[in-house]
């Protein structure tokens, strides 16, 4: 159960962290060419989006998880510390 809960606290840090991330203009809204140029941007026909916006947002959610994961003392362990002593 123990790892369950700090796994689930983990994870809505995470998800934080990415709105974060995107609302600072880390993740940029413009739509990326392959190469990462904004002018060379063409979109995927299945899905409606450049490669470069789905290594952006790799990038994004890879940098949320990995710092979620690694932080101690953040949000996720704050919420777990708490949840504990319900």
């Amino acid at each position: 159960m123990s790892d369950s809960l700090a796994q689930a606290c983990a994870q809505f840090e995470a998800l934080i962290l990415r709105q974060m991330l995107t609302d600072s203009g880390i993740a940029r809204n413009a739509t990326l060419g392959d190469d990462g140029d904004p002018d060379d941007s063409e979109s995927d026909a299945l899905s409606g989006r450049s490669g470069g916006d789905m290594v952006q947002s790799m990038f994004v959610d890879t940098l949320a998880q990995t710092v979620a994961a690694a932080d101690r003392n953040g949000l996720g362990h704050t919420l777990e510390s708490s949840l504990r002593g319900i």
